[in-house]
């Protein structure tokens, strides 16, 4: 794909007939595919029109996996390439654990503070002994943006789950 946010539909043909196709001679399928699709005003074809054909016409680039397969099995072989996935999938994983536990560090970081916070302002012996009295505290120190979106967030699903019970009860009283 270029910079501008596309490829031109004659240079986008001829990238995919020489890149897939043996000749000079696309398949009957292949065009029209390619004459089918809706493209953007400006005549580009983007990466997103690009998966849109593979999603309708999943035999426009069916010779392409052919091939793949193909270098595949001729460069390490099956057991080679799913080790290699399985190894890549393992790191992703990894990766999103440790993207994971950061967060949940911050966050449980950003609620001490702000508890450090609440009960400097009350007093030790007001903090434990008038928990509800800590509410106001807490607008005086909100947690940074993105927890006070999350808590909404959990308050809203929360409440929706507990409208969903109180349905499920009812159906099934009935």
């Amino acid at each position: 794909m270029k910079e501008d946010g596309g490829w031109s539909l004659s240079r986008f043909r001829g990238r995919l007939e020489t890149a897939i196709h043996v000749g000079n001679e696309m398949s009957t399928n292949v065009e029209f595919a390619l004459d089918n699709l809706k493209y953007r005003k400006d005549g580009k074809f983007d990466f997103e029109e690009f998966k849109g054909m593979h999603h309708l016409y999943p035999s426009v680039l069916f010779p392409a996996f052919r091939l793949q397969n193909a270098m595949m099995q001729a460069m390490g072989g099956e057991q080679f390439w799913e080790s290699k996935k399985l190894e890549l999938s393992m790191q992703k994983e990894d990766e999103r654990k440790r993207e994971a536990n950061r967060e949940a560090r911050e966050k449980a970081e950003a609620y001490k503070y702000r508890e450090d916070q609440v009960r400097r302002h009350m007093g030790s012996i007001k903090y434990y002994l008038m928990p509800k009295n800590r509410a106001k505290y807490y607008e005086v120190y909100p947690l940074p943006k993105k927890y006070r979106l999350m808590e909404e967030q959990e308050r809203a699903n929360a409440k929706r789950e507990k409208q969903l019970a109180e349905m499920r009860k009812k159906k099934a009283a009935q």
